[in-house]
């Protein structure tokens, strides 16, 4: 038997590895069904890859955003969606969207050309 191993970033891993938490399946099972089907259609066919952002994983633009949001929440609750939106409340997504996962494969793919975020 042999063993393919490939190297990740930090990042890279963590979300692999939560798309197989929220699956219910290790993260094995994850490479294998990817090596499969292919990363990004499996997250259309097999997999659920809208997994929840880690507080690191929100840029500082969204962070605000969200500090603003409870701050028009918190204030405002009577207020209705339309209402609240007329005072900068914007809708922040707490789990990866297709773009954000897309991104992630292919930073991935982009490792075959550039390894140096996987080097020491």
């Amino acid at each position: 038997m042999k063993t393919i191993s490939i190297p990740l970033t930090d990042q890279q891993y963590s979300y692999l590895s939560r798309v197989g938490e929220e699956n219910r399946r290790k993260l094995q099972d994850v490479i294998y069904l990817m090596l499969e089907t292919g990363g990004q259609c499996c997250c259309y066919d097999t997999l659920d890859c809208a997994v929840k952002k880690l507080e690191e994983e929100f840029s500082e633009e969204d962070k605000a955003q969200i500090k603003l949001n409870k701050k028009i929440e918190d204030e405002n609750s009577d207020l209705c969606f339309n209402e609240k939106q007329k005072l900068g409340y914007k809708g922040i997504s707490k789990h990866f969207t297709e773009d954000e996962f897309r991104e992630i494969f292919k930073s991935i793919g982009n490792l075959i050309i550039d390894p140096s975020p996987v080097q020491s």
